[in-house]
């Protein structure tokens, strides 16, 4: 609809069941992104790697059933999870990867959350305007990143 790259092959075959990754298994950071900001997600592992950041992204294709085992094994191998969607975080992707993390014990990943942070939207304009007001670019997701890193 918005003319966003397509990064799937026509033919390709995708498990939806499961978290599908774009990139193997980042040992410092994995990405999880919903719909359109994928390709953020993309231009934000590429960042991470380039400053030597072990970085992967991978694609929720759906959120029910959730990957909750899958999510899991990525909080239990990373530093830091990163959500990015394009809509409120809480009952989102966000808050679903939040869920699973919050049923583990022992140590886990740091999850940032980039999305809508429990608000409504008061300001209207195109979507990389509004990406950027509400921290839903790689640039304002790679600061939080390095914070959490810290």
């Amino acid at each position: 609809r918005n003319k966003e790259e397509n990064f799937h092959k026509e033919d390709e075959s995708i498990d939806i069941s499961h978290c599908v990754p774009l990139s193997d298994r980042g040992n410092d950071v994995n990405i999880i992104t919903a719909g359109p900001v994928l390709c953020e997600g993309i231009k934000l592992q590429k960042a991470l790697e380039e400053k030597g950041i072990s970085a992967g992204i991978f694609s929720a294709a759906r959120l029910k059933p959730f990957d909750d085992d899958g999510i899991r094994a990525l909080a239990e191998n990373s530093k830091v999870l990163v959500t990015m969607e394009e809509h409120q975080v809480v009952g989102g992707l966000g808050g679903a990867v939040a869920e699973a993390m919050s049923a583990m014990k022992g140590s886990r990943a740091t999850l940032v959350r980039c999305g809508l942070q429990n608000q409504f939207s008061e300001i209207t304009g195109d979507q990389p305007y509004l990406r950027t007001q509400y921290g839903i670019t790689a640039d304002k997701a790679m600061t939080r990143v390095l914070e959490a890193l810290d």
